[in-house]
């Protein structure tokens, strides 16, 4: 899969193809059986699906962690740490920064929601649920919002 069309910035795109996309056949391989057999991946037919916990986990990261330039910048940088013989160091202190700065602004409550409901548990929602009832009918909502009258059929 040529990644390199998913990306905006031309520099980015250049360096996503000489070094033919991101990580390697074996590498990806060994990144997919792991996120099927942790439950975020199943297999259907000769298609990849994310599962409610894939799904979970997608949503509650920040959208910085799921764009490609991320990972290329980093395969750009190892290159040149591997051509030149650079200490690894001070690359490898500011991932692990950038990693924690990551983690920390994740919803971490969407992601528990995620996967209670993949273990098949209920979710308590954040904000408690409230009922009235009414001449026509039933209405729910949260706190947070106004209740409404559910849609009357024609």
């Amino acid at each position: 899969m040529n990644i390199a069309r998913y990306v905006d910035d031309p520099a980015v795109r250049r360096t996503l193809r000489e070094h033919d996309g991101l990580g390697t056949e074996a590498t990806r391989a060994g990144i997919i059986e792991t996120l099927i057999e942790r439950g975020y991946l199943t297999r259907q037919n000769k298609a990849l699906r994310a599962t409610r916990l894939g799904n979970g986990l997608i949503a509650s990261l920040p959208q910085a962690v799921s764009r490609p330039e991320r990972t290329a910048l980093w395969e750009q940088r190892l290159g040149a740490i591997a051509e030149q013989d650079d200490d690894p160091q001070p690359f490898l202190a500011a991932l692990v920064e950038d990693l924690r700065t990551l983690l920390h602004s994740a919803d971490a409550e969407q992601l528990r929601q995620a996967m209670a409901a993949a273990k098949g548990e209920a979710v308590k929602p954040a904000t408690p649920r409230r009922s009235a009832r009414k001449r026509r009918g039933s209405s729910t909502g949260t706190q947070r919002r106004t209740a409404r009258k559910p849609r009357q059929k024609a």
